[in-house]
């Protein structure tokens, strides 16, 4: 029991770290008619995304560089994208493109959200 106790602790302590740089954001297109979530696990290489124009988004790929988050996902198996934050300024430019060449941009800013309760 001894044993089993030292390992769920072990456990614990260990696996604590790895939410442990959560980062939310709030982002705003300039137009003010797209509003997306994100939460951000640099560690990871992971993040997700939510919008009202794409629904929850988990299975995003996350590149963090010096200055930048670049979001690498898709939407219904058709359209590619690229969530791309600046880490200085918090601006954003949000890139689609459909199999058809088609090309959609989106710029906004964000912010960080903190929690409220």
């Amino acid at each position: 029991m001894k044993k089993f106790l030292g390992i769920v602790v072990l456990g614990l302590l260990l696996s604590g770290n790895a939410y442990a740089n959560e980062v939310k954001l709030t982002c705003i297109s300039d137009d003010d008619t797209v509003i997306t979530e994100l939460k951000l696990f640099p560690k990871l290489n992971q993040g997700t995304l939510y919008s009202l124009t794409t629904g929850p988004i988990s299975k995003t790929r996350l590149v963090t560089t010096e200055n930048r988050y670049d979001f690498y996902y898709t939407v219904i198996d058709l359209i590619s994208a690229r969530f791309s934050i600046d880490r200085t300024t918090g601006k954003y430019t949000r890139i689609w493109s459909a199999e058809d060449g088609e090309t959609l941009i989106i710029t906004g800013s964000c912010k960080k959200t903190s929690p409220k309760f």
